[in-house]
């Protein structure tokens, strides 16, 4: 085993030394970038897997470390919080075989084994359906995915919610160029408040720059928007709604099982005792999922009744598009049948999707089939060479 290990490491220190990115032809380095890449995902299957077995050994104690996560941190150059994931995560693991599985054939990222296993853990049932989303989803995605399951299998959601609460900080701290940064926590619910008050001062803040010909990334609306909310200059926008999607069945019962779901869109899940005690909130959207029989509503304008646009937000937190993660500045298109064909504004035919998909669909024969849950899109011809315009 050592042979072979050592052998596989001198290859591959070999080839990147003698690795000239200039001279390597442009596909060539872009399949070069997915085999190192999967050898990144197959050393740190390695490394999970003799973690608790290195940990037994006490080899750490023998070397002056205070934990075997401290002595791990300094063997892989990586943080203490890095050190204790890889041993929960091994610890884990050895319930979840599927997930070793997916592991050991360099499937999985050290970021997706974490959330895999942390979320699988909590509900063992949803481990296939995790792995599939891991594969197909980026890291954001998966996230968001896990976060759902371990909240429905919570049996005491408003004990975590209140965890949470406890826990919730506000840190600042200077990076290498010595900027002021800051990094904070708390419950969905506060922060889903707070953003929403910061989301309606960026976008006044973004109209003023459009007005005057001037172009940001939509982070440095947010973080203006944040200052000017706490020193007293926003502008006084009403803070966007918050929209809050919840299983009729979850509503009544006063809490979610597996498979419900119970979460304010874009954010991730709340308790459901905690949906209802916003319900009355003039800025707090609950969308009761089978509750409003929302379908059946049809409009012959091209106008979204305000009912269905919020459902709308609420289901298609990000793009459609499958991968596309873009939640900023999505648009509305008429996906079945388009508005100029008489297609009606009824949720059915309505879907969120990102300026550049939109144009393609609409511009460069681009296909956007399958519906809620099951989105496929066949890009456009690649002959066409066709870019969105700018929405500057």
């Amino acid at each position: 085993m050592f042979d072979r290990v050592e052998r596989a490491v001198a290859e591959l220190k070999a080839a990147v030394a003698e690795l000239d990115p200039s001279v390597v032809y442009a596909p060539d380095a872009a399949r070069l970038l997915e085999l190192f890449a999967q050898g990144e995902r197959i050393c740190t299957a390695g490394r999970v897997l003799l973690a608790p077995r290195a940990q037994e050994s006490g080899v750490w104690r023998a070397e002056g470390y205070t934990s075997a996560a401290a002595w791990m941190a300094a063997k892989t150059g990586g943080s203490m919080s890095a050190a204790f994931s890889t041993l929960d995560a091994a610890c884990r693991m050895a319930d979840l075989p599927a997930t070793e599985a997916a592991l050991r054939a360099g499937k999985l990222s050290s970021a997706q084994l974490y959330d895999v296993t942390a979320a699988a853990s909590a509900s063992p049932a949803a481990e296939d359906h995790l792995l599939r989303t891991a594969a197909l989803r980026p890291l954001s995605g998966l996230r968001q995915e896990c976060q759902r399951v371990r909240a429905a299998a919570r049996r005491d959601e408003s004990a975590v919610d209140a965890r949470i609460h406890r826990s919730r900080y506000l840190r600042r701290f200077a990076d290498a160029d010595g900027a002021f940064c800051f990094s904070g926590r708390t419950t969905n619910e506060a922060g889903a408040g707070l953003w929403a008050a910061v989301e309606a001062e960026a976008d006044v803040l973004f109209e003023a720059a459009r007005g005057e010909a001037r172009r940001e990334a939509t982070e440095a609306y947010m973080l203006d928007a944040l200052i000017n909310l706490v020193t007293g200059r926003a502008g006084g926008a009403s803070p966007k709604a918050v929209n809050v999607m919840v299983d009729h069945a979850a509503w009544a019962r006063g809490h979610t099982n597996e498979g419900e779901v119970c979460e304010i869109a874009g954010v991730g899940p709340i308790p459901v005792a905690s949906a209802q005690a916003m319900a009355g909130d003039a800025f707090v959207k609950v969308l009761v999922s089978d509750g409003t029989d929302i379908q059946r509503v049809a409009h012959v304008g091209r106008s979204i009744p305000a009912h269905i646009r919020s459902a709308l937000i609420a289901r298609d937190t990000r793009c459609v598009v499958p991968g596309c993660e873009v939640t900023k500045g999505l648009e509305i298109d008429h996906w079945q049948i388009p508005y100029c064909e008489g297609g009606p504004s009824e949720l059915w035919n309505l879907c969120r999707i990102c300026h550049r998909h939109h144009y393609e669909k609409t511009h460069c024969g681009a296909i956007l089939a399958g519906g809620p849950g099951a989105w496929t899109w066949t890009p456009p011809p690649m002959a066409q060479g066709l870019s969105p315009p700018s929405s500057a």
